[in-house]
């Protein structure tokens, strides 16, 4: 699937998630998880402490996150839900639902 979302089209791990190849989950790092977070809070998921652990690192994919897209499989009314993974069907829509805002406020988030 190609995406459309400016911030994360071009980023091979965000690419490899939206063909399940495989889907993001829980024990990831860097900045494909901290661009998932990203997409969660534009579409009003709450992501609390953004992947931030006692060491004080963030954009680590933990249970706030996998909590997190879990409630992004039920607000997009997904197929597949309570995976907590973030593969083709949710990255898919976040992509689409991201690229809308993005395109909408001419590339400025606020």
């Amino acid at each position: 699937m190609a995406l459309s979302w400016v911030v994360w089209r071009d980023n091979k791990r965000v690419q490899q998630a939206a063909e399940n190849s495989p889907a993001m989950k829980t024990g990831e790092k860097g900045d494909p998880v901290h661009f998932l977070q990203a997409a969660l809070i534009l579409n009003e998921i709450d992501v609390p402490h953004h992947g931030i652990t006692q060491a004080g690192k963030g954009d680590n994919y933990l249970q706030e996150t996998q909590s997190a897209v879990r409630a992004a499989e039920r607000k997009f009314g997904l197929s597949i839900q309570d995976t907590g993974t973030a593969g083709k069907q949710v990255i898919g829509a976040l992509d689409r639902e991201c690229n809308k805002f993005y395109t909408a406020h001419a590339g400025n988030f606020g």
